[in-house]
């Protein structure tokens, strides 16, 4: 028996039905109540499925038991647990092994979890239940019980993407709220979030219509503050080209603002001094601080020559 695995990722959603047609490759159907063919299980982080005639459970290890879900039990498996230390590592482990294995029991046969035990009277665990085989494994975090005709099964971790828990056009407005994006930055945000490339091309399509996505807007935005905050020319164009914006979109910088602003930058650093050796390290290190804040080189010399 063979026991499919899948470890989900927040913000997405895990439908059993999507897991089983596009990871699986089989149709999950139902017959009223539970599927056919199939047993599945899953948690706040956990998806699992065996397929055949079978039952699975899973649970995992930092569950908070509460003390009255003991309740729900067989009289025989109350006694058990009721001669552990409740909260213990010992009490834990066999809560989970007697929860899981009864959910796999309900799962295939029916049987509500006071109608048998998963335990014989010498409060050992039933190798068989109405003929099945009553299994369990600790893996990653998991307590696992299934019961099946099989005598052993494989867990294979598989990977899903899952499906995004919020519309690609929702999830692309809330980023947009935060701050603007260019098409080329917010089509890979999406991708990245796990949305397909078709819609989240539609999508950017939308906004553009919806004038929430300009990109000569954006690269005219971007460009202004760069300026304010003592960028150059050089750093400008760069970080525009690494966002996908087309150089038609990047408005013209004035060259006496640029100067200016490296002027200003200069001023900051620049100290008097007679000492020749003193003054050209001086005008060194100016240099290079306007070069790493992207101002072109004839921007640069211009400072310099002045300072000089």
């Amino acid at each position: 028996m063979k026991i499919f695995v899948i470890k989900k990722e927040k913000g997405k959603k895990y439908d059993s039905k999507s897991i089983c047609k596009n990871t699986l490759s089989f149709d999950l159907e139902y017959d009223g109540e539970k599927p056919i063919g199939a047993s599945i299980s899953d948690t706040k982080n956990y998806w699992a499925c065996c397929i055949g005639q079978c039952g699975i459970d899973i649970e995992e290890k930092d569950r908070i038991v509460k003390p009255n879900i003991i309740r729900s039990l067989h009289p025989l498996e109350q006694e058990y647990l009721s001669a552990l230390s409740f909260g213990s590592s010992e009490w834990n482990t066999e809560f989970f092994h007697i929860w899981t294995a009864k959910e796999a029991v309900y799962k295939l046969t029916g049987y509500s979890f006071k109608q048998i035990s998963v335990l014989d009277d010498d409060m050992t665990y039933k190798a068989e239940i109405e003929g099945y085989k009553l299994l369990f494994s600790e893996e990653k975090g998991l307590y696992l019980s299934l019961i099946s005709g099989d005598d052993n099964f494989e867990i294979e971790y598989i990977k899903y993407a899952g499906v995004s828990a919020k519309k690609c056009i929702d999830y692309a407005a809330e980023l947009l709220a935060i701050k603007p994006y260019s098409s080329a930055d917010l089509l890979k945000k999406l991708k990245t979030k796990g949305y397909t490339e078709s819609e989240s091309q539609e999508c950017i399509e939308k906004l553009k219509e919806l004038s929430y996505l300009d990109d000569a807007e954006y690269a005219r935005r971007f460009t202004e503050n760069a300026v304010l905050n003592g960028k150059g020319a050089s750093y400008i164009k760069s970080k525009l080209a690494q966002s996908g914006i087309s150089a038609d979109y990047i408005p013209e910088i004035n060259k006496d603002d640029q100067f200016e602003a490296a002027m200003e930058i200069a001023r900051s650093l620049y100290e008097e001094t007679t000492d020749y050796e003193q003054k050209q390290k001086l005008l060194a290190k100016i240099g290079r601080r306007l070069a790493s804040r992207g101002f072109e080189p004839e921007v640069v010399y211009k400072v310099l020559g002045k300072l000089k």
